[in-house]
């Protein structure tokens, strides 16, 4: 998982086909099954997924891409998911995702992260809370 991050944010920066092939592979959603909670995931594997999403969202510079990996609901439901906060590390990490999704609020991706039809309707500012 690490190295994935790793590859999709050089994709980012210096070649545009390593990051349709990501999405196109849909690896992001089959980064964030490791996190049901009806799978048995070690708990590294969880922290590595949080921290990979969380180095995404502070470093991946490509409006386009930023805005296809927010645009199909996962991260909603990802913020809405109920983990296990005992474990300080998972809490830091999931922590340090709220903020580098925040900073991604802008004018055209702020509907992303509103959801009228369900409760919460705005995740990001309710799980903050």
């Amino acid at each position: 998982v690490r190295e994935i991050s790793e590859l999709v944010t050089w994709g980012d920066k210096f070649d545009p086909h390593v990051i349709e092939c990501f999405l196109e592979k849909r690896v992001l959603e089959s980064m964030l099954s490791y996190l049901e909670p009806h799978r048995r995931t070690a708990k590294p594997v969880k922290v590595q997924v949080m921290q990979t999403l969380s180095i995404f969202f502070q470093n991946l510079e490509d409006e386009t891409t930023i805005f296809t990996l927010l645009s199909n609901n996962h991260i909603n439901e990802l913020i809405m998911h109920r983990f296990d906060f005992h474990d300080e590390e998972l809490m830091a990490y999931y922590i340090s995702l709220l903020k580098a999704l925040s900073l991604r609020i802008n004018a055209s991706t702020v509907h992303l992260f509103f959801n009228p039809d369900k409760v919460p309707e705005f995740p990001l500012l309710t799980e903050a809370v």
